[in-house]
């Protein structure tokens, strides 16, 4: 209270209005700051869309490459057997045995 009656009416306006303008000052500021983040968020997101769409076109368009590349990969780690294969297969053996029975009946009625 000492502090306050001791100054003058000017004093004390004058140093209310450098509290006022330091306070406006600073809000000023933050909403500077505020404006800034939330134009780097809009940025950001856009850069980051541009990026996704980018790496989803990437593996659209270059899908046959990349599967061939992993399963040549794949063949040195995962080696095939032959016997797995299907033209291997004792089934499809058969199969074939038997429409080659087939065909050659076949050509000998029709002769």
């Amino acid at each position: 209270m000492l502090f306050l009656t001791s100054m003058s009416n000017d004093e004390f306006s004058n140093l209310m209005g450098q509290l006022s303008a330091e306070e406006l000052e600073r809000r000023a500021l933050e909403e500077k700051a505020v404006r800034r983040a939330e134009l780097f968020r809009k940025i950001f997101a856009k850069f980051l869309s541009v990026i996704a769409v980018g790496a989803l076109g990437a593996g659209i368009y270059f899908h046959a490459p990349i599967q061939a590349r992993i399963e040549k990969i794949a063949g040195r780690f995962f080696p095939e057997h032959p016997e797995n294969r299907p033209e291997n297969s004792p089934r499809i053996k058969q199969i074939q045995e038997a429409a080659a029975k087939r065909d050659k009946t076949l050509d000998e009625v029709m002769k």
